[in-house]
């Protein structure tokens, strides 16, 4: 699970991280609650504010965004868009990886 800060385009190193846990290593991987608690914990520690714009991506994206909302006031879903023939397709959540990286192969074998 990755927590970034971007301002103007820019990168902040200081307050994005990689956190150590992922749904993969809870031990109950239904308590989206508790998986929002730990994100909650760990952005709080990199000093992210609670009316900071959190952008939130994923498989469990629409499960966990309640929980998020609660703190992180102007938190909201991004649906990963991707060019299909003459038109955009919006993908769920889950897909955002997987468009994300056949954006930049896109872009790295041009």
């Amino acid at each position: 699970m990755n927590a970034a800060t971007i301002i103007d385009k820019r990168h902040i190193n200081k307050t994005s991280t990689t956190f150590n846990f992922r749904v993969e290593t809870v031990a109950d991987k239904d308590d989206v609650q508790k998986i929002a608690r730990g994100i909650i914990r760990n952005t709080t520690k990199l000093k992210w504010g609670k009316n900071d714009k959190m952008l939130i991506c994923g498989g469990i994206t629409e499960g966990i965004t309640p929980y998020i909302i609660e703190h992180y006031i102007n938190a909201e879903i991004i649906n990963p868009t991707i060019q299909r023939g003459n038109g955009v397709t919006t993908l769920h959540p889950a897909f955002a990886n997987a468009v994300g990286f056949y954006a930049i192969a896109k872009g790295a074998f041009r």
